[in-house]
């Protein structure tokens, strides 16, 4: 629930128009606008303090004043808090279809209805949609490349269900985003299984010469044929 003072919806609608009672449905049009963004600003709520909570406010009667009644001028005013809920819905459906070949531009532009200028500023903070996409797909494949549960599958594997079309292209830009090569994650995730191990079968520390033959005996060997004879 969001509680606006009268005042200020007041002002940000014209006079003929009369707010009370009007319903707008979560799920289609306007409604589910104004929907994804009061879920957008719940999320973000404990990181706003008090000197930015006037500015919260009037950003969100203006986007309540938009989604009542739409028209050119109120959009353009809460174009920036449309724009926050719009780039919300990209980047839920690019992170829940990152291995997927159809994350192109015009496809973006296609299924969320705005143009390809609306996307690219969108996504200009962020350094492009193609370089933002291209960072979830790194990121996703790094994780897997440390996920002991994935250590059986290839490199080439993973970059391909990460969307990656070329191994020679995901191997420069992993090193490029990371500092190392996707190889050199995967020797890292064995060096960290042997470190685990080690630890939990450490090596005893024998108190005196009789433990220390014990442990001898008890250590697997192929140049000993047996315990006695590791005590010659």
């Amino acid at each position: 629930m969001i509680t606006v003072q009268r005042d200020l919806m007041a002002r940000m609608l014209p006079p003929r128009i009369d707010p009370h009672g009007v319903v707008l449905m979560g799920d289609r049009g306007t409604g589910a606008l104004l929907a994804d963004y009061m879920t957008s600003l719940f999320r973000r709520l404990e990181s706003v303090d008090e000197a930015e909570a006037p500015f919260v406010a009037n950003a969100t009667a203006q986007m309540i004043a938009a989604c009542l009644q739409p028209s050119i001028s109120r959009a353009g005013r809460a174009r920036a808090q449309i724009e926050g809920v719009i780039a919300d819905r990209i980047k839920r459906h690019i992170e829940t279809n990152l291995g997927s070949r159809d994350l192109s531009p015009a496809a973006l532009c296609s299924r969320f209805r705005i143009s390809r200028a609306q996307l690219y500023r969108i996504f200009e903070p962020l350094g492009g949609v193609a370089s933002y996409i291209q960072a979830r797909r790194l990121e996703r494949a790094l994780a897997v490349l440390r996920d002991p549960s994935h250590r059986g599958r290839r490199v080439f594997e993973i970059a391909f269900d990460a969307g990656f079309s070329s191994i020679a292209h995901f191997s420069a830009a992993f090193r490029r985003q990371f500092g190392f090569s996707p190889s050199d994650a995967r020797i890292e995730l064995e060096s960290l299984s042997i470190e685990r191990s080690s630890e939990s079968n450490p090596r005893p520390s024998p108190s005196g010469y009789e433990d220390w033959i014990r442990w001898l005996g008890r250590r697997p060997s192929p140049n000993m044929v047996s315990g006695a004879q590791a005590t010659l």
